[in-house]
């Protein structure tokens, strides 16, 4: 297991990179109030996808290990072509609320930036669907793979955009979800082919996801309200100036909670595979140590971050 964990963690620091240099990306080359719209654009991925984590995601992870043979690659057939059509539903949906929500709150934002922030939902949620099933097979280097390849292609988006001089929050949002649809979806759309799932199939596989995955579907709702929300109040009193600078400052530790989002991803099937197997001591155990390494790397990284952090944030930052 210490191996998946280190591929896992390996793999978030692709990840890492990848957001953090899509949020340099502005701060060097847009306006403050172009990063802090973007920022406020990120911050509404969160808000839209706890019910695509928690059904396509948690509950696809501990679900899929219930299965074997056939009945595993009809599950996986119909929450794949679940996916491919309630994503582009829902991405609609997101645009048209981020459209009128802007115009009531006097923030007036145009359709192309709406359209732009919903493909980077879509991008989001493909790629998270992709990597769930291959930590659900346990192929941590095939997630890692393909989080490169996701990284390759954002960089490339990213050097055009800068060399063309058209940095925008448009363009560095379909720098993120463009290239992360072109990687996922020739593995999503062979996924949705492997095995025959009527709609009777598909609508069930979904419920059962629901039925494993609403409690953390409302826990995740919980909490984007209380630790995404600033951003929103920051914008409301300061402006998008004020939001920007919020945000620049979170993106120092944002790096621990993608490793959180990465180990769930290891422990979430060791879990299943543990209850499965009616090993409840293996389980206490394994929550005791997950316990202590959370702890104790959080620690560290508060610590390095007092240190190094003053440093940092003005080289990167200005």
């Amino acid at each position: 297991m210490i191996r998946r964990i280190l591929v896992a963690v390996a793999d978030q620091a692709v990840l890492s990179g990848v957001n953090f240099g899509l949020a340099l990306l502005l701060i060097r080359f847009g306006t403050k109030e172009e990063y802090g719209l973007y920022s406020q654009l990120i911050n509404l991925q969160s808000l839209f996808s706890p019910f695509h984590a928690g059904v396509f995601v948690s509950a696809y992870l501990a679900l899929s290990l219930r299965f074997r043979g056939e009945q595993l690659l009809r599950f996986r057939t119909a929450m794949a072509r679940a996916e491919l059509g309630l994503t582009l539903i829902s991405a609609f949906a997101a645009a048209t609320i981020m459209f009128i929500g802007a115009r009531l709150v006097a923030e007036g934002i145009s359709w192309t930036t709406c359209a732009a922030a919903a493909a980077a939902l879509i991008g989001l949620w493909w790629r998270e669907f992709v990597r769930a099933t291959r930590f659900a097979a346990f192929r941590h280097d095939l997630v890692l793979r393909f989080d490169c390849a996701c990284a390759l292609l954002t960089l490339l988006g990213m050097l055009w955009a800068i060399h063309s001089g058209r940095v925008s929050v448009v363009t560095t949002l379909l720098c993120a979800g463009g290239a992360c649809m072109l990687v996922s979806i020739g593995p999503l759309t062979a996924l949705a082919r492997d095995a025959a799932a009527s709609f009777a199939g598909i609508r069930s596989s979904v419920v059962a996801a629901w039925q494993t995955g609403k409690w953390d579907v409302f826990g995740s709702c919980l909490t984007w309200g209380y630790s995404q929300t600033y951003v929103y109040f920051a914008a409301l009193l300061g402006g998008l100036s004020a939001a920007a600078e919020i945000s620049a400052a979170r993106l120092l530790a944002m790096p621990l909670a993608l490793i959180w989002a990465s180990y769930a991803n290891v422990l979430i099937p060791r879990g299943s595979q543990l209850l499965q197997s009616g090993s409840a001591d293996a389980l206490g155990r394994l929550a005791r140590r997950s316990a202590v390494l959370v702890v104790a790397i959080c620690s560290l990284y508060a610590i390095a971050l007092v240190v190094i952090a003053p440093t940092d944030a003005s080289a990167l930052f200005g």
